[in-house]
């Protein structure tokens, strides 16, 4: 009997491990697809590799150097064991970050399951340009822009429920991250996602790619740093009629886009929080309706931030349709400078407007009657 129990405990543990895989995989430049991944002396090669062979708690460990790939998740973790894949960078710090970097075109870290943790590490989409010094000039971004054509790359660096066919996405967290040189949107949640997290990254050069749109669209329109929800107008989308995104939080980053929104959440998109960030560098113009932050949904908190240097407003309320205006956004205690349209400019109804900074005075209101009123004087 003792033999018997033996052998079931035997099989038992090995089942158990071909199910949730090893604690640790190591990867690294140097590394071989060919290694087992255990150790950092038998790295992979590829962080793709690694994500095909994680279960629910591996944390991938990611050597500093360069790679070159495109990403896609295979499974899911749990909210108790989610996937990490992990760098040593620091991102708000300018001397340590960049070390450990991912290189890639069009959507290079898809995400189409729940619960995984991304930290430490740099994610660029124009390679072309590594070792360029980039303008911190707003007047110099676009010109520099136009210089590169040539060489820029259409990218969006994360993009969560890149499957059409993904939906209710949720657990996902994005941290301590450098994210540069987007050719769209740098980070985006479509398709119902819910409680992710952005938080305590840097976020810079999103909307790289010019599209020619005509003389009544910016070339460089679509450079969000964070887009979340799906606009009703983009057909092509699996939900674009009913993408009600929600309960996601952006904390703590410091966003330049040096194209459009910092934020961006779409009409039927609702409950998502933009709070303690810094954000700036807006360049889409006045009369392209750009701004720093963008909501067209409902109930949504934008509350904290410092927020200033755009071409257009600062914050901006206003959906397609008043249909999607269903109200409850919250606009509370930022502070807001240096907008060449307005600092608050608001379509929509039911919002609550209070305690901001706005160019050194602070604006005071809770009813939608006293929001206006400060609203029309910036």
């Amino acid at each position: 009997m003792k033999l018997l129990n033996a052998g079931l405990f035997l099989v038992v543990f090995l089942a158990a491990g071909s199910t949730y895989g090893q604690a640790n995989i190591y990867v690294s430049p140097r590394g071989d697809d060919k290694n087992d991944g255990k150790t950092a002396k038998m790295p992979l090669r590829t962080i793709q590799h690694a994500l095909d062979l994680a279960r629910p708690g591996t944390v991938i460990r990611l050597e500093q150097g360069i790679y070159r790939e495109t990403l896609t998740t295979k499974i899911s973790g749990t909210e108790a064991a989610p996937i990490v894949v992990r760098g040593d960078d620091a991102a708000k710090v300018k001397a340590k970050r960049s070390k450990t970097v991912l290189y890639g075109t069009g959507r290079i870290l898809n995400i189409d399951h729940s619960y995984y943790r991304f930290e430490g590490f740099a994610i660029d989409g124009q390679e072309a340009l590594a070792g360029k010094e980039y303008p911190t000039d707003p007047a110099k971004v676009t010109t520099f822009k136009d210089a590169n054509r040539e060489v820029i790359k259409d990218s969006k660096l994360i993009y969560i429920g890149s499957d059409d066919a993904t939906r209710n996405l949720t657990g996902i967290k994005i941290t301590n991250m450098y994210l540069r040189g987007a050719g769209g949107e740098c980070v985006r949640m479509r398709n119902a996602a819910h409680h992710n997290e952005v938080s305590d990254s840097v976020i810079e050069y999103c909307g790289m790619f010019a599209k020619d749109r005509g003389s009544d669209s910016f070339r460089y329109h679509n450079g969000e740093a964070i887009y979340i929800g799906t606009s009703p107008k983009s057909t092509n989308q699996p939900m674009f009629a009913n993408d009600t995104s929600n309960n996601n939080i952006a904390r703590r980053n410091v966003i330049n886009t040096y194209g459009s929104e910092c934020f961006n959440v779409k009409e039927n998109a609702n409950r998502n929080v933009f709070a303690g960030n810094e954000c700036r560098y807006n360049l889409e113009p006045a009369e392209f309706s750009g701004s720093n932050v963008e909501i067209r949904g409902d109930n949504n908190v934008i509350e904290g931030n410092v927020i200033s240097e755009s071409l257009g407003a600062n914050i901006k309320l206003k959906s397609d349709s008043p249909e999607y205006d269903k109200g409850g956004n919250i606009i509370r205690g930022n502070t807001l400078s240096h907008a060449q349209k307005l600092n608050i400019s608001s379509d929509h109804k039911g919002t609550t407007i209070c305690g901001n900074k706005l160019d050194g005075e602070t604006q005071r209101g809770t009813t939608r009657e006293a929001a206006a009123k400060a609203c029309s004087k910036n």
